[in-house]
């Protein structure tokens, strides 16, 4: 939170229930400190009455404005008139304007252009051209929603039967995410993901790891196996950079985002909320199946309304060890790298840990002791030995314990065994070319979709200009999508040729 900042809440009564209050000045306290209070609607009406209480409790000062035309708002006008005395006077740098209605559109956009922070916050029924206008927009419903204990199953199918009545042009990605499990974050991996080449670490004179090679594909799932001090997360350090090698290099491809989940973690602030700290990795984070608020993504790892905003330093081990975690899958890396990741989590967190990887999309190589884990999560295995050697084995861990097993006269005989030559796969000329090329043309719809979205913030308060950069937005994103399957076409293609297949 930023001391210095000074925060004007402005609400519009008539527009908002009165419930969403205690979320409303959480996400207004988050930004700063918040000198002025006020909220405007005609305090004559007899449905205005649910605020009185709520209006004493927060210190919150009313504005009366009559309503001249009969089921009419009223207090549209007087907000705006205030907002831009406050604007005028100087007094505040931060305005949080609290409605659905898309008439503050234009108070907004004036408001941005004076260099002033906007918060909008409204429910899932805000025309997008308020929300373009804001310099951010929340969502009540949601926020309310994730604030809350745990419902009933009952509760629940009524929440959701009411989110899908409402029209699909109003309604952001988050209306459908339920608490349900979650599909992996991910950003896009190109064709070079990660290459080791003759690579070796020694301490003390002592190999750890000797001349190994290795390319990781980009659906790659490996388990690292061997005894304590044999150099499983020496091989983890030297991919994450951490370590340099004593021989051989470490290539990153330019699309490599790594995600460490170290067993030491990683510095956190005790000073700091759970919340805040998903937050440093991004307000809105992009799945498979929407967009989820960070307060969305904490409930479906197991941190409830009331947890989000417990500080780091009154939680558990295993709670901060979680939260470690979810901070790196939110911030979405293509390459997972897990050192004991099930040590100290609970039943219910390994649940959804396993859950997400199930659907993760990239690359994983994991540290670990737990069997069941690489079981479930392999697809094959390095084993660390004695003098730096590391050997792979295809499959689990149960496949690799059978392989130390196997009498030697059947791996002989299945060595000695004929195989069929079938023809090896090759790309067509127009293939070659088109994947030389795709990753520059997946990069240039990437950056014209950016260039959109600014777009949509600055001319947000131009209706017509704004329904055609939403048309063109749609337009951008199918062709995207067109692009990464044939992407992934291509380069799955492209690995099995390299394999020899």
């Amino acid at each position: 939170m930023d001391s210095e900042r000074k925060v004007a809440v402005l609400f519009d009564a008539e527009n908002i229930a009165s419930k969403y209050t205690p979320v409303i000045l959480n996400e207004a306290n988050a930004l700063g400190s918040v000198i002025i209070r006020r909220i405007y609607g005609d305090w004559t009406a007899r449905e205005m009455s649910s605020w009185k209480q709520v209006i004493l409790d927060h210190s919150i000062q009313p504005i009366q404005q009559y309503r001249n035309v009969s089921g009419k708002n009223s207090s549209d006008s007087a907000l705006i008139i205030d907002a831009m005395d406050l604007l005028y006077q100087g007094r505040v740098d931060t305005f949080c304007i609290v409605s659905s209605d898309s008439d503050f559109t234009r108070l907004a956009a004036r408001l941005r252009e004076s260099e002033k922070f906007v918060l909008g916050l409204g429910e899932q029924k805000t025309p997008q051209s308020f929300i373009s206008a804001c310099s951010k927009f929340a969502y009540l419903d949601l926020l309310y929603e994730a604030a809350q204990p745990e419902k009933s199953e009952k509760t629940e199918k009524k929440a959701k039967s009411k989110g899908k009545s409402q029209k699909k042009a109003a309604q952001p990605p988050e209306l459908e995410q339920s608490l349900g499990p979650i599909q992996a974050l991910s950003s896009r991996l190109g064709r070079k993901t990660v290459e080791l080449t003759g690579v070796g670490k020694a301490f003390d004179g002592k190999w750890v790891l000797r001349d190994f090679d290795f390319l990781l594909q980009r659906d790659d799932r490996v388990g690292i196996v061997g005894g304590n001090g044999a150099g499983k997360s020496t091989l983890l350090n030297l991919i994450a950079g951490y370590i340099t090698p004593d021989t051989g290099t470490v290539t990153l491809g330019d699309t490599v985002k790594l995600g460490y989940f170290s067993q030491h973690g990683s510095e956190m602030n005790p000073n700091m909320t759970a919340l805040d700290y998903v937050k440093e990795q991004g307000d809105r984070i992009e799945t498979p199946e929407g967009t989820l608020t960070a307060s969305k993504l904490m409930d479906k790892f197991l941190f409830s309304g009331p947890m989000q905003h417990r500080l780091i330093g009154k939680l558990s081990g295993g709670e901060r060890r979680r939260l470690f975690l979810l901070g790196i899958l939110a911030s979405a890396p293509n390459v997972l790298l897990l050192d004991e990741p099930t040590n100290d989590l609970d039943i219910p967190t390994m649940t959804v840990l396993e859950e997400y990887l199930t659907t993760f999309p990239g690359a994983i190589i994991a540290v670990s002791h737990d069997r069941y884990f690489l079981d479930k999560l392999c697809k094959r295995i390095f084993a660390l030995e004695p003098g730096g050697t590391l050997r792979q084995y295809p499959g689990g861990y149960t496949d690799y314990l059978a392989s130390l097993t196997a009498p030697k006269e059947k791996k002989v005989k299945a060595a000695e065994a004929p195989r069929p030559k079938p023809k090896k796969l090759k790309f067509s000329f127009k293939e070659q070319r088109e994947y030389e090329t795709i990753d520059e043309d997946i990069a240039a719809l990437e950056a014209r979709l950016e260039e959109n979205k600014r777009a949509q913030d600055r001319d947000g308060a131009d209706y017509e200009k704004l329904q055609q950069l939403m048309q063109e937005q749609q337009e951008l994103e199918e062709k995207l999508e067109e692009k990464t399957e044939r992407w992934m076409y291509l380069t799955d293609l492209a690995e099995r040729i390299q394999r020899g297949e």
